[in-house]
């Protein structure tokens, strides 16, 4: 089992069921709240030269050329642009046009890019914050010389418009003492830094942060306009969120990781039943801080150096991972993420009802009847989600034909998954859905499955040669939101029920009880535990295959 979105900042909670892990002899990956916050941080590079990387200035107005650096031995492709001493000194654009400029306006995962992650059990939110760290040298005696202006860098939001700017000037290079400065290229600059508000860069955002097929509606852009009177080379711009300059600048949450992992590590048993830790389904720009963070798990936690727990894992879920990308790679650019991560296992999570990057409708056959027996679930829920399943009724011949192109594409991509993970040497883990799942004002795209659809959809996990099975989600959570002035609902029903009052916005409620029936009058748990039975009849045959080919 693993711990997963918000399982919380009480450690005794964790502490809990990595006892019930041990009596039922599992093994479990954890998630304390200050790891989830760290993980989520995101950090791009747009470089500024003119190669073909989907991480670019898509402009560069015919000014400046690329060339490679070789400051002080250390080799980089940059954009130099080289002072015109005859003038004018106006300023002039050079960069502009961010390629990829939506993935802090849109998300692939349950996270609006507009807040940071909640670190917190209150469900409370602050704004994010984005620093524009552009990577830049100039020469010695420019930085000593008479005051002089070098770039401008203006911060356009969704909509276009103009937020915020800075001019950096050469002063701004002696750094941290107005007699330092050696040449070397910089990210931060003595006291004028770029910093922008989540909300401020979303002005104009069209629909709500899961709405990515707006994307090419943003305009997001943080153009660098030169004053021609100073030699600059500038390497790329860098755009780091609040949570990953945390985890980067602050020894705080760092040392506030090492007590939650330290703790962790230390109350499990001689088996060892915490297998590692964990983070949700995570996106491109995520990238950075999980790499960071596996190496301080490995290294940096007291009396746990190189401790094969201490290390760091994703859920990785192909379309979320690239939702918010104008550019994507092959194969849903899972190569990448097992490189710069180096996972010793691929957690691949699959929710087959929404379909490639959401352009699945679901469909349910029109035989079935939409009920809540013996359920908690408050009525204007059940009015909700009555109405959408009823609306998405198909005849069964439809329902059949919906259901048959979703096996097709969900075994072709684990053909490819399992290939990827047998060459890199890891072992597949599938995260199958069990749960139905709606976020705020959007429909409930990921409906439930019935019993016959779990079975289903597990075997043909099996049938393709996965490690193991990481069914989810057996949790069920209510919230309200307020957002932009609208009172509105998330749920994700698993299974579990509880008696909860959904009246005020802004509260939380985790459900406790057994959920036995589903939405289609099945018993649930009933139909789970069947398969389990099953699964446990197969496992000599499943653990004598030497490769996942034999099973093809």
């Amino acid at each position: 089992m693993w711990q997963g979105f918000f399982a919380g900042s009480d450690l005794r909670y964790h502490l809990t069921s990595l006892d019930s892990l041990e009596r039922y002899e599992m093994g479990g990956y954890y998630q304390p709240d200050s790891l989830m916050y760290a993980a989520f941080g995101k950090v791009s590079i747009h470089q500024a030269d003119s190669v073909n990387d989907r991480y670019r200035y898509n402009n560069h107005h015919s000014r400046g050329i690329d060339t490679v650096d070789n400051w002080q031995g250390q080799t980089q492709r940059v954009r130099y642009y080289q002072a015109n001493p005859a003038g004018p000194y106006t300023a002039v654009e050079i960069l502009t046009g961010l390629n990829e400029n939506a993935e802090n306006s849109y998300s692939g995962v349950v996270i609006d890019p507009i807040y940071q992650p909640v670190l917190n059990d209150n469900g409370v939110r602050f704004v994010n914050k984005y620093y524009v760290k552009p990577r830049m040298r100039i020469s010695t005696t420019d930085a000593f010389g008479i005051v002089k202006p070098v770039v401008k860098i203006i911060m356009h939001a969704f909509d276009g418009s103009k937020k915020d700017s800075i001019i950096i000037t050469t002063t701004d290079f002696r750094y941290e003492s107005i007699n330092t400065y050696d040449g070397r290229y910089l990210e931060e600059y003595f006291n004028n830094n770029l910093i922008v508000r989540g909300d401020s860069l979303n002005v104009g955002r069209v629909g709500g942060f899961l709405e990515w097929h707006n994307i090419d509606l943003c305009q997001v852009d943080y153009q660098i306009f030169w004053f021609q009177e100073v030699s600059v080379w500038i390497d790329y711009v860098k755009i780091m969120d609040e949570p990953a300059k945390q985890l980067f600048d602050s020894q705080f949450l760092r040392d506030r990781i090492k007590v939650k992992v330290d703790s962790l590590l230390n109350h499990d048993g001689p088996i060892h039943n915490v297998k590692g830790f964990y983070t949700e389904e995570t996106d491109y720009a995520r990238l950075t801080c999980l790499n960071y963070l596996q190496d301080f798990l490995r290294d940096s936690v007291p009396g746990h150096s190189n401790d094969p727990r201490a290390k760091m894992i994703s859920m990785f879920n192909p379309w979320s991972f690239e939702a918010n990308m104008k550019e994507r790679g092959p194969d849903f650019d899972v190569n990448t993420y097992i490189d710069v991560v180096n996972p010793d296992s691929l957690i691949f999570g699959w929710y087959p009802f929404q379909g490639p990057w959401g352009d699945f409708k679901p469909v349910i056959p029109n035989n079935v009847t939409i009920q809540f027996i013996n359920s908690y679930t408050p009525q204007f829920i059940q009015d909700t989600v009555t109405g959408y399943y009823n609306s998405i009724k198909k005849p069964l011949n439809a329902y059949n034909d919906s259901l048959q192109r979703i096996w097709n594409v969900m075994a072709d991509t684990l053909k490819r998954m399992v290939s990827i993970a047998f060459l890199k040497n890891r072992d597949l883990y599938f995260v199958s859905q069990v749960h139905a799942f709606k976020e705020g004002p959007y429909p409930a795209a990921n409906r439930e499955p019935m019993n016959s659809e779990i079975g289903a959809m597990n075997c043909i996990g099996l049938c393709y040669g996965i490690k193991g099975l990481m069914p989810y989600a057996f949790n069920t959570v209510y919230s309200m939101t307020n957002e932009n002035n609208e009172t509105t609902f998330n749920l994700s029903i698993g299974m579990l029920d509880s008696i909860i009052n959904l009246t005020t916005p802004g509260q939380f409620w985790e459900a406790k009880e057994k959920r036995i029936m589903n939405f289609y009058g099945e018993n649930k748990w009933e139909g789970v535990k069947h398969l389990n039975e099953k699964i446990h009849i197969w496992d000599h045959f499943l653990l004598t295959q030497i490769t996942p080919r034999d099973f093809q």
